[in-house]
């Protein structure tokens, strides 16, 4: 009897206990979060790698760079311009086309696998849901919103697939619109490579 009793209380903390380990996995999160934000803020990580980016930077680690910052929002605008003035417009706009496929393609993955979860268990203490765009609304609503001027490369990216869009519109629509958007920069690009190398 008294056995059953323990048992009975130690079932009835399992539903606490994992409730406590949950806010403290968030915790965890946010305080690393922080500590990368103080990083680098403290020690002027950002300025560094800005300084690193330039037409002397060498392809290997452009192409590094390239491949991992716009993914944490860094602008992409700086790496298309500085990819058009070190190998040539056209060059640079078949490297900023696989670029942006690779982005698209990890952004997509990680707000499926990482963000979103991670969202809907927060939303859910507040009894909230993360909006969903209906299917046969996700192709006209991934035209207008990529197309949309002012908001960050990065942001379109995670955006899109946090709200529902299926993979097939995030990349028959969305990749053509933010390479679009690529060719101001490219063109800026070129005219100072055209000054440079010519």
């Amino acid at each position: 009897m008294h056995a059953q009793r323990a048992h009975g209380n130690i079932q009835g903390m399992k539903i606490p206990i994992r409730s406590l380990f949950l806010r403290w996995r968030y915790l965890v999160t946010f305080a690393l979060f922080g500590a990368f934000c103080y990083f680098v803020w403290k020690y002027e990580t950002i300025q560094t790698l800005i300084g690193m980016i330039n037409e002397n930077t060498p392809p290997a680690l452009f192409l590094v760079l390239l491949a991992i910052l716009p993914l944490v929002g860094f602008p992409i605008s700086l790496f298309i311009v500085l990819a058009a003035i070190k190998f040539a417009p056209l060059n640079g706009l078949l490297l900023m086309g696989g670029a942006v496929i690779f982005h698209m393609g990890v952004s997509y993955l990680l707000a499926h696998s990482v963000m979103r979860p991670l969202l809907e268990k927060l939303l859910d203490r507040w009894e909230y849901s993360l909006p969903t765009i209906p299917n046969r609304k996700a192709a006209l609503f991934t035209l207008f919103f990529t197309a949309l001027p002012g908001l960050p490369y990065t942001a379109k990216n995670y955006i899109l697939p946090l709200s529902g869009v299926p993979l097939k519109y995030y990349f028959l629509i969305a990749w053509p619109i933010q390479l679009l958007w690529t060719l101001p920069f490219l063109g800026l690009g070129g005219y100072v490579h055209g000054i440079l190398f010519h």
